[in-house]
């Protein structure tokens, strides 16, 4: 199972790289906006923030394409659970979602703990949990089990008593000891993947190209990003690009149909 949590993780890198970015937690210079106010509201109303418009047309793709990989991954290769006894279990809603949300979760868990201990640094708290719930919740099912999760830890919290001076811990080692993997006996045919730049959209994208799409509903706000914004388009589908970004995304597949022994011979990892 460790290449499957390597996958796992290289997947989540993608979902949280805007919340890594520290210019997510930035005001746009992109704008001839004045006024620091109304770019704090657009900031907090459509994601309007520091990185370029390109950028995040490369960020939602690259989301976009590990999903895909996820995807491809999943119709290719079964989970069975050992506790459950199942031999085909739904592995994104069963072992992958709560996998990233745990992650998502030790994330907030530490800045929480940072600001309490007296690290007061931007971006605060409450920036990077919202960060966290927007790249998470426009995924199925996360929703659910960061709610969950978030239950089960305030439970704890009201029934264990801490003792004084006890260090918070972080652990993001996700058991999955209690599952197998096997190739499947028929492999899934596909076509490449739809939709990579829309699918990798976080629910903050959704509002920024929303905000984008009516110039953020102020007169003068978003004007030169409305050219960047066209630009952008030309630059990202032109084939050059396209064909350079389906390179790489055939490159991950040879990886591992071929390239990794464990998959080519199908023996369980």
């Amino acid at each position: 199972m460790d290449d499957a949590r390597d996958l796992f993780a290289l997947a989540t890198i993608a979902i949280f790289l805007n919340v890594f970015d520290e210019r997510t937690y930035q005001l746009s210079s992109n704008t001839h906006q004045a006024d620091p106010a109304t770019l704090q509201q657009c900031h907090d109303i459509f994601d309007l923030n520091a990185i370029p418009v390109i950028e995040r047309y490369h960020l939602c793709y690259t989301r976009g394409l590990s999903l895909d990989l996820l995807e491809w991954f999943f119709e290719n290769y079964s989970f069975s659970s050992v506790d459950l006894e199942e031999d085909d279990i739904d592995a994104f809603a069963t072992i992958f979602i709560p996998f990233i949300v745990c992650i998502g979760r030790q994330i907030a868990k530490y800045k929480r703990a940072a600001e309490e201990y007296g690290r007061t640094t931007l971006p605060t708290f409450e920036h990077v949990n919202r960060q966290i719930q927007s790249a998470l919740f426009s995924l199925q099912f996360a929703r659910d089990v960061w709610l969950e999760e978030k239950a089960a830890e305030e439970e704890n919290n009201h029934t264990e008593d801490a003792e004084d001076g006890e260090i918070d811990t972080y652990d993001l080692d996700f058991d999955l000891s209690g599952y197998t993997i096997s190739q499947r006996e028929m492999q899934a045919e596909r076509s490449s993947g739809n939709n990579l730049l829309e699918n990798g959209k976080t629910n903050a994208d959704k509002r920024f190209f929303r905000g984008l799409t009516s110039q953020f509903k102020l007169e003068d706000l978003g004007k030169s990003l409305y050219s960047i914004n066209h630009a952008s388009l030309d630059f990202l589908l032109s084939s050059y690009n396209f064909d350079r970004i389906l390179r790489v995304r055939r490159f991950a597949v040879f990886f591992f149909l071929n390239a990794h022994p464990y998959y080519r011979r199908g023996q369980r990892i």
